[in-house]
């Protein structure tokens, strides 16, 4: 075996590997992305079926109970930005099965405590992106 068949062999080889490696790389990288995916779909179609009905708390300790769940709401769309680099206000609405108005309000506090920032003045073309 001469030097420039050596040569050719040694980078035919190493190009094989890069090539095995990335191949490897795209495609734990497709399936890390399509579980998230499916964790988010699985998260919409939780908060959105309609035969199933939330049980709204009665008795003095109502308004508590109240604050305790737009706690852990808040808490999730915290959540979901550590995931996610940006969201439309009717994201939220799908995911965690809030009203616009409640959205908004979650959106604007996470705005407010800089961790998001609103891109677009208002309408369609609004989106809230992670800082």
């Amino acid at each position: 075996m001469n030097e420039t068949q050596f040569w050719i062999y040694y980078l035919g080889g190493v190009g094989f590997i890069l090539f095995i490696f990335l191949l490897f790389r795209a495609v734990v990288l497709w399936y890390w992305k399509i579980d998230k995916i499916v964790e988010l779909l699985t998260k919409i179609e939780k908060n959105t079926r309609k035969d199933e009905k939330k049980e709204l708390p009665v008795g003095p300790d109502i308004v508590e109970k109240q604050e305790k769940e737009r706690e852990e709401n808040r808490k999730k769309v915290r959540e979901y930005f550590e995931t996610q680099s940006r969201a439309t206000n009717d994201d939220i609405q799908r995911i965690f099965g809030v009203s616009d108005a409640t959205a908004t309000r979650y959106l604007e506090a996470l705005e407010k405590e800089g961790l998001i920032r609103q891109v677009g003045g208002e309408g369609r073309g609004v989106y809230y992106e992670k800082i």
